[in-house]
């Protein structure tokens, strides 16, 4: 008997020998035999489990890696637990926790039997790098006496990628429909059929939609209307689409196309937005437009050969033919013509009338009397005529030339002016030029511009221009120079040593059949090496006007008043500077790094700046600093200054305490309250005056009897005229009368309470003016110019006239002052409009209103809230609205970039002004 404590396996084995005789022969034979028997005993309970966490993008697999690399931003990963049981018990009551996600799996019973597994998947969108630890705890079954728990972990990484949305574009062009070409520049024939390329790629770890592909035809290309801004249309990273459009092409053009697009991602907030942009040419060899215009006149009705013809004096005018012919000089039809005299208007418009083909000439004459000396310009436009259209693409020819008639005697005459620059390419804006002496070693070049204007009422030709004896221009007949032109001739010389220039420049009159009569003027130019002396001084002044600079440092204003502080600035050193700073410690930066205008040695320039006083006592120092003008191997030198301290001391208002506010207006229709103090009109006009009288005293007061006395119109209301007027109550009386010539009156209102002890008196005053001068272009009177006493005025008579007289003759007259410098800016502000009289769709681009403006005449400052403003630029094509009075509200401003400002309301005088050159500012008054 044996005791088992384990299980156990037993083998017996028997062995037996017999003896065994077979015929003759006789042998033992062993016999073998064997067995087994097991024992089994209950084992000894040994839980254990395994957990493996893996992590992958299939969400129905389980990856086999614990990490996951260039996942991007809100990617969708799956995660993997497979429990494994290795212990030799069932394992029951399953918890799973993740110490991101949470509990996966919470006290959930089921049985895993030794050897077996379980899995668990669960899908997460993964916005940023994650490393998670995974816990598993289980229990053993009920069929262990003892419960016991395990516990397993394992962890998992995710790599995620910073989002980086990124954008291929590029752009080809070929003939063949449906396929890419390998050319970004083609030549093609006119009327051609060429495919334009687009590829988007996706070059990014984000997909991207919200696509937008514009090309410079001005059109999204029709491919992609179906899907603009439409989300459901993504590229995905590392892929590519294709798109094509088709368009016929007639002549040269460049196009550019953009491509645009944004994340779809909506995890990635705010959305990555790209854009990039490819461009391609095509060319058509055989399209090379071009004319040249001719313009002559004659006084027997041909198309003579001379653009300058002198006539006698004829108070009824002289019958002038103007000719006007076109030569096309390219290799291509030319059709559509615009033809646009800026004294007569448009002689032609968009006329298809007629082909004019290449090296042919088409010839329009136009009759007209001319009773005063004219110069004036002539521009032909003409579209090529081809096989296919593109529209807006279409090029537009442009010819100009110029003719003048002289009526009575020629009086000839030419000014010569010279510049010298350090500056190669630009105009200097002094005839002495000082250099530092430090580059008088290897010299230095500077450039020479010579300024002819012709002053007299003949064109001047034959051009002699000789420097030091040294001929620049010889009996030169290429261009001529027509009255009130300038022209510029500029030269290049390098200099070693101090020179001083004389320059003589000699024109002969171009009249057909007038004496060839000589015009010359001489004139001087210095360069000078010097020891640089960089020196300015600024002085600061304060003044309640915006007409001028005061000389006041110290200042009472009321409360909330505008002043204007003035900055004079002096150059006292010996070189020319510009790059100026302003600044003001109270008002902070009012010149940054301004470039463009020079300070010459020994020249002011002053600098006005508006400040409205709304604090306590202001007290501010200015500063400046200067820099010589850039000159190829010479470095900045700075100048700086300092100015006086300056003293706004703000008071209050006084309270004031009126009992009757008067208004006198006039205007042309009657029974109407007009709002104008002054108006233009015609002779024996009747006119309309408005008296009101409103109660605005600052008590309780009733006035009950009233006089009106108008010193021209005589009484209107005796002192015994009866009717209650009580706080805030208004009385109006309206007097018509015919006004032959311009007229100022003023009238006195006086009104008294019941017991008379009270009495209030107010004046105001109205003004008429009877326009008796007749439109006259030619014949302008000199004036006053406040904002340049050297250079006075040209007046011109509006009323009645039209924008396009206006400007036509403005441009015309800058035309003839100068070609080149001009930057004038008109710009026509209109308040509300009675009748409709304009409309958007006739005038110029709309612009922000300027708020610095006041009239001329008495500094008011015009208030353009609510106005609309348009601008033109150099044009003269405006529309013809005339510039009367009565029929709507409106103001029209120039100013020039020296911020001088000019402007009118309604009729009243006013100055429009140009920059010519560097600081000349010629003006035209209206009146």
């Amino acid at each position: 008997m044996e005791t088992i404590n384990t299980t156990t396996t037993n083998i017996a084995t028997w062995v037996a020998t017999a003896t065994v005789q077979n015929g003759d022969y006789i042998y033992n034979k062993v016999l073998v035999y064997s067995d087994t028997a097991t024992v089994n005993t209950d084992p000894i309970p040994n839980p254990s489990m395994s957990l493996a966490k893996t992590v992958g993008l299939d969400g129905n697999t389980c990856a086999t890696t614990s990490t996951l690399n260039d996942v991007g931003v809100g990617e969708e990963v799956t995660y993997c637990y497979v429990m494994e049981n290795t212990g030799n018990v069932p394992l029951t009551s399953h918890d799973l926790d993740d110490d991101i996600l949470g509990s996966l799996i919470g006290n959930e019973d089921f049985l895993v039997y030794p050897g077996e597994s379980y899995e668990f998947k669960t899908r997460v969108n993964i916005l940023e790098t994650t490393t998670n630890v995974a816990e598993w705890t289980a229990q053993t079954s009920d069929i262990v006496p003892d419960m016991e728990v395990v516990t397993a972990t394992d962890t998992a990484t995710v790599n995620v990628v910073e989002p980086v949305a990124g954008l291929d574009f590029s752009m080809t062009v070929g003939t063949t429909p449906g396929t890419c070409g390998t050319e970004t520049d083609i030549t093609v024939e006119a009327g051609t059929q060429v495919i334009y390329c687009y590829q988007a790629a996706n070059t990014g770890n984000t997909a991207l939609t919200n696509h937008n592909l514009t090309d410079s035809f001005g059109q999204i290309v029709p491919a992609l209307l179906t899907m603009t801004v439409d989300s459901d249309w993504v590229i995905y990273p590392s892929e590519t689409v294709t798109l094509f459009t088709a368009q016929v092409i007639t002549d040269y053009h460049k196009n550019t196309a953009t491509w645009s697009a944004s994340t779809e991602n909506p995890f990635i907030v705010p959305s990555l937005n790209v854009q990039k942009t490819d461009s391609v040419v095509v060319r058509t060899p055989a399209l090379n437009p071009s004319m040249v215009l001719t313009k002559t006149v004659s006084a027997d009705g041909t198309c003579a050969s001379a653009s300058s013809i002198q006539v006698e004096q004829d108070i009824d005018g002289t019958d002038i033919t103007y000719c006007y012919t076109m030569h096309n000089t390219g290799d291509t039809p030319l059709s559509t013509h615009n033809l646009m005299d800026d004294k007569l208007g448009i002689l032609l418009e968009n006329d298809t009338g007629f082909v004019v083909e290449s090296g042919n000439t088409h010839s329009f004459t136009y009759t007209t009397k001319i009773s005063t000396t004219t110069v004036n310009t002539a521009t032909w436009t003409a579209i090529p005529v081809t096989v296919g259209t593109l529209g807006s693409m279409q090029t537009v020819v442009t010819a100009t030339d110029m003719a003048s008639v002289l009526v009575g005697g020629a009086e000839p005459g030419l000014t010569l002016t010279v510049t010298v620059s350090p500056v190669v390419g630009q105009c200097g804006s002094s005839n002495n030029l000082n250099l530092p002496d430090t580059l008088s070693i290897d010299g230095v070049d500077v450039q020479y511009c010579y300024i002819a204007e012709n002053t007299g009422n003949v064109p001047l030709s034959l051009h002699n221009l000789t420097d030091n004896t040294l001929p620049i221009l010889v009996n030169d007949s290429g261009f001529i120079i027509y009255p009130n032109q300038t022209v510029v001739v500029t030269r290049t010389e390098h200099i070693f040593l101090d020179v001083t220039n004389s320059i003589t420049w000699s024109s002969v009159v171009a009249v057909a059949g007038m004496p060839s009569t000589v015009v010359s003027h001489t004139a001087e130019a210095s360069v000078t090496f010097v020891v640089p002396n960089m020196n300015v001084s600024i002085a600061k002044s304060v003044s309640e006007s915006r007409q001028g600079c005061g000389t006041e440092i110290s200042l009472e204003v009321f409360e909330g008043s505008e002043v204007t502080y003035c900055y004079k600035v002096a150059n006292l050193g010996n070189l020319t500077l510009n790059h100026h700073t302003l600044f003001d410690d109270r008002i902070g930066t009012i010149v940054d790094d301004d470039y463009g205008f020079q300070i010459e040695p020994g020249k002011t320039v002053i600098i006005t700046h508006t400040y409205y006083i709304t604090e306590l006592s202001v007290i501010n120092i200015a500063y400046w600093k200067s820099q010589n003008i850039t000159i190829p191997g010479f470095d900045y030198i700075t100048a700086t200054g300092t100015s006086n301290q300056v003293l706004v001391t703000p008071i209050p208002r006084p309270v004031t305490r009126p009992g009757i506010r008067f208004e006198k207006t006039v205007g042309t229709e009657s029974g109407v309250c007009a709002t104008d103090t002054e108006i233009f009109v015609q002779p024996d006009t009747e006119v309309t005056y408005c008296f009101k009288a409103t109660n605005v005293s600052t008590t309780s007061v009733t006035f009950i009897t009233h006089s009106l006395v108008d010193d021209q119109l005589g009484t209107i209301l005796d002192g015994d005229t009866s009717f209650t007027l009580a706080d805030g109550e208004s009385h109006t009386e309206l007097v018509s009368t015919v006004i032959s010539a311009s007229i100022t009156n003023t009238a006195r209102w006086t009104s008294f309470t019941a017991d008379s002890n009270d009495r209030y008196e107010s004046e105001a005053t109205a003004h008429v003016t009877v326009d008796t001068v007749p439109p006259d272009f030619d014949n302008v009177d000199p004036g006053d110019n406040p904002g340049n006493p050297d250079n006075p005025p040209m007046y011109f008579p509006v009323n009645g006239q039209t924008f396009l007289d206006l400007l036509n003759f403005f441009f015309s007259f800058l035309n003839g002052q100068d070609n080149y410098g001009i930057d004038v800016y008109i710009i026509i502000l209109f308040g509300p409009l009675d009748n409709g009289a304009l409309s958007e769709a006739n005038l110029a681009k709309q612009v922000d209103c300027p708020t610095d403006i006041k009239l001329h005449s008495t500094g008011e400052k015009l208030d353009t809230t609510g106005a609309t403003c348009y601008e033109t630029k150099g044009s003269p094509y405006t529309p013809a609205v005339p510039l009367t009075n009565g029929d709507y509200e409106w103001y029209l401003v120039a100013y020039d970039l020296t911020g001088y400002y000019s402007s009118v309301h309604g009729p009243e005088a006013f100055t429009i002004g140009a920059k010519v050159g560097y600081d000349v500012y010629m003006p035209i008054v209206l009146k």
